[in-house]
């Protein structure tokens, strides 16, 4: 799952993913892209704020269905 925000009162976008489990999470850190942007985030510094990855346990949620 996947799921960009935008709070416009701080200025941040919020990205949250969620995986399957840990191999799934493990697989799509290694992934080129994810590499790519690790890079131009740290190397680079053009982003406007330190990108800041943090991993949560979930405890509750739903699903619609839609």
């Amino acid at each position: 799952m996947f799921c960009a925000s935008w709070c416009a009162a701080a200025g941040v976008f919020y990205v949250v993913e969620m995986f399957t489990n840990e191999a799934a999470q493990e697989h799509h850190h290694n992934q080129l892209y994810t590499a790519e942007l690790r890079r131009i985030s740290q190397e680079e510094h053009n982003m406007a704020k330190k990108v800041e990855v943090q991993v949560l346990d979930r405890f509750a949620g739903f699903n619609r269905g839609y």
